[in-house]
């Protein structure tokens, strides 16, 4: 599982002061100061970059042995981990999104050491859960529906509230593609988007709606997948008679 891990080491001079290479000027071990996510966190956002602040400047001779993040099924997350001396942060960065609605473990091992050689007393761990992935509840008009009215306004409702600035929703007409413009405003209340057409729709037309993969919500989780749904408008009204 550690040799899963995509592991990268950046670190900075160790010039002047504290550390050294001498053991016998600094011969106490590291120690871990701080965390984020914090032990214990829930609803952590899936892009969150994982952090551990240290007493004092450290070293990777094995960055892939020093630091690993597993899921409650024991795998082991890519990433790459770099140091920071400025702030004396080590941080992971994941190499693509975590899972949502995951705990995960985070293990810094004696493979983390000082600039003396040092390593940590024992290994440390703490735990945290991401947040659960928005979905789309409900949408106006419904998936399939027929004979919509052309001054219709277009409807989706989320799970949780979303971060509106994260929200797209694109309206195409199926038979050519083309966008239909309008209106699109969030209401936190009702955790709904509402798409207002710019014009009437055409009549006996199918149209396609997407909401993007990239909405998110407040706490940065992404909507799992594209949500697609067509409906079809009424068709055009007969001719009044003589």
């Amino acid at each position: 599982m550690i040799g899963n891990v995509l592991a990268a080491m950046v670190i900075a001079g160790c010039g002047g002061g504290g550390g050294g290479g001498d053991g016998a000027q600094d011969p106490k071990p590291p120690q871990v100061l701080a965390v984020f996510p914090e032990s214990n966190t829930t609803d952590v956002a899936e892009d969150t970059l994982v952090r551990a602040v240290f007493s004092e400047e450290i070293d990777f001779p094995n960055p892939a042995e020093a630091f690993r993040l597993e899921d409650d099924h024991g795998r082991s997350e890519p990433g790459t981990l770099v140091f920071d001396s400025a702030s004396v942060t080590a941080v992971f960065t994941s190499a693509g999104l975590l899972a949502p609605d995951t705990r995960y473990t985070a293990i810094l091992s004696q493979g983390v050491r000082d600039l003396a050689g040092h390593p940590l007393a024992g290994e440390y761990r703490w735990s945290f859960t991401t947040g659960p992935a928005p979905t789309v509840t409900a949408n106006l008009p419904a998936a399939g529906e027929t004979a919509v009215a052309v001054d219709t306004e277009i409807l989706v409702t989320f799970s949780e509230e979303i971060a509106p600035a994260t929200l797209t929703l694109r309206v195409l007409r199926q038979f050519d593609l083309a966008p239909q413009s309008g209106t699109l405003l969030y209401d936190p209340a009702t955790r709904t988007g509402t798409f207002t057409p710019d014009a009437p729709l055409f009549v006996f037309t199918a149209y396609l709606v997407t909401v993007d993969a990239a909405v998110t919500d407040l706490a940065g989780n992404p909507l799992k997948a594209d949500h697609t749904w067509q409906f079809e408008t009424e068709p055009a009204s007969p001719p009044p008679p003589f």
